[in-house]
């Protein structure tokens, strides 16, 4: 019998962004990771959009899921 593997708090944060930002349609087709620090309640975004604003609505997202976490975000515009 295996028991299940125990996620620490950063990375239950991670796995929750990571999941509503594949869910979210303004950012379908591009590829963001999510990293989490242990113990320093830090997310960083990191990848590629095509706008600013896409840009943008990951932070908001990241900060929605992450309620005390401080989020750096990473991302790179580039043009398609």
């Amino acid at each position: 019998v295996t028991s299940p593997v125990k996620m620490t708090a950063s990375q239950n944060v991670g796995l929750t962004i990571l999941k509503a930002l594949t869910a979210a349609p303004a950012l379908q087709g591009h590829t963001i990771n999510v990293g989490t620090g242990t113990g320093n309640n830090t997310v960083t975004l990191n990848g590629k959009v095509h706008s600013a604003a896409q840009k943008k609505a990951a932070e908001t997202i990241a900060h929605q899921k992450a309620k005390g976490f401080k989020i750096v975000n990473s991302i790179e515009v580039s043009a398609k």
